[in-house]
């Protein structure tokens, strides 16, 4: 069989932004409490973020119209987001000048030390303890500042103005059929989510949802069409089960779903979104060997072309 790498365009990573963000909600001290979304957010966090380049907004336990507030304002919150990222970045550069500053003093006291005649002992103790103690903090600095070079390198290649590359949207929660609880207790359905995303900010742009909640039928709601639900272009939405259907989750790791994805993703090089997808529910397969409970998960496309998104520094290198 012919090799169909480059048969397909892809979507470009060549400029701009990854984008995430994710709502999970806990429900904490009640009957029906999530537990395991910190290490929902890890995982996410390991993949997401580190791994994969994007920049992750979290949001936890948000009520309905806190839900839809940022959802309805996801250009105006991606625009403060980057501000933020940019004055974090602002703060940084003043701190490397000053460690600059530093390390200007150090050398000229050093160069006083040597210059110093052999007799003037007392003196010399006195600078030769400054140095010990600049030089202490010349370190911490370093440390800190070796922490937050990424950021600065990030920010030279990402400039704030440019257009998104990549969206994700995450949710973790409650849910039933066609909706996904808010945290306290009301429901946004998959349609408005749907419409919240047709803004000229992700016109083209690849968009990828992972809803990880319950499907279960409520009495009078009819069965969800995600033809009619899920109708803009250039989206990829990955249902944790199908329809009528309860999610599974622990205490200790959180949603199975959110699991998969991570194992999945951490075990490729290059993420596929669409052929990782079957990969995704095979692992959710192997939870029914072990547990005797299954669980399959729903994928559903709009997208154009192949997505694939490539660690980030890959990507970079590929631009040079």
């Amino acid at each position: 069989m012919a090799e169909r790498k480059g048969q397909y365009p892809e979507y470009s990573f060549e400029s701009g932004q990854r984008y995430c963000i994710f709502f999970c909600n806990e429900f904490s001290g009640q009957s029906k409490e999530r537990k395991g979304v910190g290490d929902e957010i890890k995982k996410i966090n390991k993949i997401f973020k580190d791994r994969l380049g994007f920049h992750i907004v979290y949001k936890k336990n948000k009520s309905l119209k806190e839900t839809k507030k940022i959802l309805e304002n996801i250009s105006e919150e991606y625009k403060e987001e980057m501000k933020c990222v940019e004055n974090e970045m602002e703060m940084i550069e003043e701190k490397m000048a000053e460690n600059n500053s530093m390390e200007e003093k150090l050398n000229g006291i050093k160069k006083r030390v040597k210059e110093m005649e052999s007799g003037k002992t007392g003196v010399r103790k006195i600078i030769a303890d400054e140095i010990k103690e600049m030089q202490k903090v010349k370190e911490e600095n370093e440390k800190e500042e070796n922490k937050k070079k990424g950021i600065i390198e990030e920010m030279e290649k990402d400039n704030k103005d440019r257009p998104l590359s990549c969206f994700v949207l995450i949710f973790s929660s409650h849910g039933s059929e066609g909706m996904i609880q808010a945290s306290d207790g009301q429901s946004v359905t998959y349609k408005e989510i749907n419409d919240y995303l047709n803004i000229p900010l992700l016109k083209d742009v690849p968009k990828v949802l992972y809803l990880s909640a319950c499907r279960n039928k409520i009495k009078g709601v009819n069965k969800c069409d995600l033809f009619q639900s899920f109708d803009i272009p250039d989206m990829l939405v990955m249902l944790a089960v199908p329809s009528g259907d309860s999610g599974k989750r622990t205490d200790y790791t959180g949603s199975r779903f959110l699991n998969s994805v991570y194992e999945i993703y951490s075990k490729n090089e290059d993420i596929d979104v669409m052929s990782l997808a079957v990969d995704i529910n095979d692992h959710l397969y192997i939870y029914k060997q072990k547990t005797d409970v299954e669980q399959k998960a729903v994928c559903f496309s709009t997208l154009k072309k192949r997505l694939i998104i490539k660690k980030k520094e890959q990507s970079e290198k590929q631009k040079e």
